[in-house]
This record gives structure tokens, sequence and C-alpha cells, in this order.
């Protein structure tokens, strides 16, 4: 986690800085009130970039940003089994897992808008509210803050067929093409 706060702020935040600290935990707690459809689910979309390269698109919102998204499951509805089509369409999935979906599912996804400092509406409005701030990550009198990563979350309401799959991001996996170098 990497604390942000500037000196004209009373509070600062905790900023997850990868993506497994956007926990199953957390996802269930910012979702518990959305009441969801039936065969619907939230897909929280986990953006990684640079906190330089947010400040540089609040400054100037045309400016491309260099972002490594990635999607979790945030909640979902477990169909009733006892129905006709009341199968889940994965198996144990779980929320925290990540999903495998194709980009115009999220794209005709419905926004949610989640109430949350770590969403990039959030943390803009953090920064923008302390210009001070800002300009010192922008202009690099900032370093422990301008060459960090940050993970920010949004939302999107999808159905739940749209899911191909999910897998859990912390399982290992033996990859046998791995050369292990011998301890000595």
């Amino acid at each position: 986690m990497l604390i942000i706060q500037g000196n004209n702020k009373t509070y600062g935040i905790n900023v997850p800085t990868a993506e497994k600290e956007i926990t199953a935990s957390f996802l269930t707690k910012v979702t518990e009130r959305v009441k969801l459809n039936k065969y619907q689910t939230i897909v929280a979309l986990v953006m990684k970039t640079k906190i330089w390269d947010f400040c540089m698109s609040i400054r100037n919102p045309k400016k491309d940003q260099n972002v490594a998204i990635t999607a979790k499951l945030a909640k979902f509805i477990a169909p009733n089994p006892d129905e006709k089509d009341g199968a889940l369409p994965i198996k144990n999935m779980s929320v925290g897992d990540i999903v495998v979906i194709d980009r115009s599912s999220i794209e005709r996804g419905i926004h949610l808008s989640v109430p949350t400092i770590i969403s990039p509406a959030g943390l803009s409005k953090y920064l923008e509210e302390d210009k001070d701030l800002l300009t010192e990550i922008v202009t690099g009198k900032r370093p422990d803050l301008s060459n960090q990563y940050i993970c920010l979350v949004q939302f999107k309401i999808v159905p739940i067929s749209t899911i191909t799959a999910t897998y859990d991001a912390e399982e290992k996996v033996q990859d046998d093409f791995v050369l292990v170098r011998p301890q000595q």
C-alpha cells in the first residue's frame, strides 16, 4: 500500500500498489449494498498505472494513459439449483477470482458507481482538492510518490453468461519449462 497525503488535507489515503491488495473481502464490503438482478454479476476492473501518469491525466484528460486492466469477480447471485436453468455457468467461481471476459462485454456493461477513494473518480477528487500535492507529484518534487504504481478500481454490471472462465490468481501453477537454479 502507498500512503498519499498532502499538507492541505487532514487525512491521507492508502492506495493499493498491487492487484492482490484488492481482496475478496474489500470487494464484498464495497458491493454489499448493491442488489443485483438474477443472472447479473459485478466485475471489478483493477487498473494499474503510475501515479504520475494518473496525475497527468487529471491535468490533461486527452493524454493517453498507460494502464493495465485486470477484471476480478466482485459479486454474483448464485442461481437456485432447483430451477431448470439454475446452475452456475462456472462451478466453484468465487469473489476475487480473475475473470475471463471479452472486452466488448465489459464495454457494454453498466457502469456501477461505488463510493470508494480508490476509484479513479475518488482519487482524482482527492488530488484536485489539493493542488499543491498534485503539482508536487507531477513535477517530481515527491519522488516517493511520482514513480510508484497504483491500483484503482471501477465496477461494471455484466450478464453472468458473458463470463467465459475464472481463476484464482493466487494459485501457483507448476510450469515445467521454468529452470530452477540449484542452490549452492
